[in-house]
């Protein structure tokens, strides 16, 4: 009972997150700092905390360390995703990176085909490409 209460927990922290960076997205003021400031109260963790991880560590940060589920991983692999469109391009990288991280996580980790996450995980290849040249 008590880990099914996390679990609802965590998938609220989530949906409040995706509220937020929704409603500013919508109304053309996503901003970093919102994001930061959501991640902050939301999910007790700040971007600039993802930032500084080195990329082998990202993982064993939010599974362990954060206790992120994996069915929540693809929802922070999404989130991230808006903070890398409204980020500058040296950030921008770092999260594409990031994204694409989990995203390959994920596909280790489940036996079954994700048509969606497989284009976008396609999409942010593209994204990474066009950014290096």
């Amino acid at each position: 009972m008590e880990q099914r209460d996390y679990l609802m927990k965590q998938v609220e922290q989530f949906g409040k997150v995706l509220g937020v960076l929704i409603f500013f997205k919508d109304n053309g003021k996503l901003s970093i700092e919102v994001v930061n400031q959501t991640f902050k109260e939301e999910l007790d963790f700040d971007i600039d905390e993802l930032i500084s991880l080195c990329e082998d560590d990202l993982i064993d940060f939010l599974e362990d360390e954060k206790q992120i589920n994996v069915k929540n991983l693809e929802q922070m692999a999404d989130i991230l995703s808006f903070v890398a469109e409204n980020a500058n391009s040296k950030l921008c990288d770092k999260f594409y990176f990031m994204i694409l991280k989990i995203y390959k996580h994920l596909e280790e980790l489940e036996s079954a085909y994700s048509f969606d996450r497989n284009v976008k995980i396609a999409k942010i290849k593209k994204m990474i490409d066009t950014n290096t040249i």
